[in-house]
């Protein structure tokens, strides 16, 4: 199973991309989150093998820094 990581602050698009991801592959585990903060601790827990990252999220950190 190939597990990808998704962080995006707009809770509605990353619901859409999940199903969407999913969807076309049951092989396929989505983890989500909305900060780069959550992101780092999911990297540190479990295996990711895929990271798909907003480059402009709000907060002090977006995805260039978790990158």
């Amino acid at each position: 199973m190939t597990t990808i990581l998704l962080v995006d602050d707009e809770i509605q698009f990353v619901s859409l991309l999940v199903e969407s991801i999913e969807r076309i592959d049951p092989k396929y585990k989505c983890v989500t989150c909305h900060d780069v903060e959550t992101a780092k601790e999911i990297l540190v827990n479990e295996k990711i093998d895929i990271i798909v990252t907003d480059m402009n999220l709000q907060g002090p950190l977006n995805g260039s820094d978790l990158i």
